[in-house]
């Protein structure tokens, strides 16, 4: 009997779209505000000063996107490296002194001095975390919409890796509804691991996860309501997702999900075109898989990307053009599909089959 297929999947945004997770574009917006408040409104973390503070964050960000950042992840970005370096809060005070005041809207002036930096960094980031934790605040997995989810859950082996940068407690919740995977805090690839499924490495952490004394706890609830920001496991844009996956216990997660690259026998890629903001990932995946064709001279691979039904935007082509940069062997399959389409049609058996002939977009 033939060993089953090793398969690395590594999911984005895009990845649960379908249940309802706000895309990029979505984040830090007047109207994800109002959906946030409106699941959250009998809760007792939101008050008065928090709702204000978050739409503060919203109206800078309105007023600066196009110009000073093109997404809501470049903001965050702004915000942490304002925090880490004064040159840096030098140029983003200035730059919130100019959209202070706005004639495009009827929110007011809006100003920040230095003092309130940590405030306005410390909102937006928090107001991220309930974004993505929102739109599963009344999940219910026996909706149909989840169907094509807990079928490709179920059809993981404990050979498989799911390397996931979403915040989001989707794969927790195919979990509880499977028992076929495992989420480690901390793991080490030297470790002997005997999962009931597969494994998922959230790369970036969660919206439930908490650093206490160098530790990652797990939580019930989402960590809007930690009162230190700095024990909140989110590796965002910014110095501060540098330090985070360079130390412990981050640093053995991304070792860990380097090895599994390193040993794939079929990579798909759902839902993640990797922004510009996510560098890091981009040398990450690029030493992962220079790591595979290393151990695996004159064979090839197979990668799928899965990036929606829209590739207008090139990030599909971008991703080709690096993943053949690194190997004239991989055999790169672009699927014009949803994450949800995907899933729930293809069977493990396309995954593996190398066939470069049929290397397309």
């Amino acid at each position: 009997m033939a060993e089953p297929l090793s398969v690395v999947w590594i999911t984005g945004a895009g990845f649960s779209k379908f249940l309802g997770a706000p895309l990029l574009r979505e984040l830090l917006t007047k109207r994800s505000l109002q959906k946030v408040c409106a699941v959250y409104r009998h809760e007792g973390f939101l008050s008065s000063e928090i709702q204000a503070g978050w739409s503060h964050v919203t109206t800078l960000y309105k007023r600066g996107c196009g110009t000073y950042w093109e997404h809501a992840e470049e903001f965050l970005e702004r915000l942490d490296l304002a925090i880490a370096y004064k040159s840096q809060a030098r140029h983003l005070l200035e730059i919130f002194s100019v959209l202070s005041i706005s004639k495009d809207d009827e929110e007011g002036r809006v100003a920040v001095n230095e003092d309130d930096l940590r405030k306005v960094h410390d909102h937006a980031h928090r107001l991220m975390a309930a974004e993505v934790t929102a739109f599963l605040a009344e999940a219910d997995p026996k909706l149909e919409r989840w169907d094509p989810y807990l079928t490709w859950a179920r059809s993981l082996t404990k050979k498989d890796t799911v390397l996931t940068f979403n915040y989001d407690r989707v794969p927790e919740i195919l979990l509880e509804e499977t028992g076929k995977l495992d989420i480690p805090h901390e793991f080490h690839p030297t470790q002997q691991q005997d999962p009931d499924g597969a494994t998922v490495l959230k790369m970036h952490g969660s919206v439930n996860w908490r650093i206490h004394e160098g530790r990652i706890r797990e939580r019930d609830r989402h960590v809007c309501d930690v009162a230190n920001f700095d024990e909140i496991a989110m590796a965002t844009p910014g110095p501060r997702k540098r330090r985070m996956i360079q130390t412990q216990p981050f640093q053995a997660i991304w070792s860990s999900a380097q090895y599994a690259v390193a040993n794939a026998g079929a990579l798909v890629i759902v839902g993640y075109s990797m922004p510009p903001t996510d560098a890091a990932t981009k040398k990450w995946l690029v030493t992962a898989l220079q790591l595979w064709v290393e151990k695996h001279p004159n064979s090839g691979l197979c990668v799928h990307l899965v990036l929606g039904p829209d590739q207008s935007t090139g990030h599909a082509r971008r991703l080709r053009g690096l993943l053949r940069s690194i190997s004239t062997l991989f055999s790169v399959m672009t699927w014009h599909l949803g994450a949800e389409d995907f899933l729930g049609l293809l069977s493990r058996a396309q995954l593996g089959d190398y066939r470069p002939e049929l290397d397309r977009d």
